[in-house]
């Protein structure tokens, strides 16, 4: 079906969407090398090499671009994630397949970390162009999580110390380690570090 209706546009919608995904992709690398207040629309149509007036047909402002791109990411990574986590067949071969799968993700979509980090961190900046749904969609996909630690507890997989508690301490510390890579300037991945990192939190939660 999506075949078919890809097949049936026409070429000034297909260029439409080519341009709109193109403009994305390079506002996507702007924000992310420079912060949000720093970039301009004037900067994003220039590496795209489009006249700025072109960005505005697509989008209404630079708010609105990069709330697209938070939105589109985060489409991505719902899709993604549930899909991972419902590969495995306990609650802690989910977590773990969780825990896997958001070191990937990072590796291979770095730029969005950036900007997910100034829309949703602890340092975050109020004029990032946030739409009101990027927090709450975040914080529901964490509680995704926080459901797998309730039911691990239920079976005894997980120590009685809290879903919500697990959840956090899990997701502080992905974030704190993929921020350390982050500041790198050149950061190569250890899968051996990866490895001992779920070990240290396997060991204090898991039974």
């Amino acid at each position: 079906m999506v075949g078919q209706a890809s097949v049936q546009l026409s070429r000034k919608e297909r260029e439409f969407l080519q341009h709109r995904g193109e403009i994305i992709h390079t506002a996507e690398r702007v924000f992310s090398q420079k912060g949000y207040v720093s970039t301009t629309m004037e900067e994003i149509a220039r590496q795209a090499e489009f006249a700025v007036g072109t960005l505005y047909k697509f989008f209404t402002n630079k708010a609105d671009l990069h709330a697209e791109i938070l939105r589109t990411k985060l489409n991505q990574m719902e899709q993604e994630g549930y899909e991972v986590i419902d590969t495995g067949k306990t609650p802690v071969e989910q977590i773990e397949r969780y825990f896997n799968w958001r070191l990937e993700f990072f590796w291979e979509n770095r730029e969005f970390f950036r900007l997910l980090q100034e829309s949703t961190g602890t340092v975050c900046d109020s004029r990032a162009g946030s739409s009101p749904d990027i927090l709450h969609r975040y914080q529901r996909f964490l509680s995704r999580v926080e459901a797998i630690f309730d039911e691990g507890i239920r079976t005894h997989e997980f120590r009685p110390l809290g879903a919500r508690i697990l959840t956090l301490s899990l997701e502080g510390m992905l974030r704190a380690y993929l921020s350390h890579l982050e500041r790198q300037s050149d950061p190569q991945r250890n899968e051996k570090e990866e490895k001992t990192l779920f070990e240290v939190f396997a060991q204090g939660g898991i039974r």
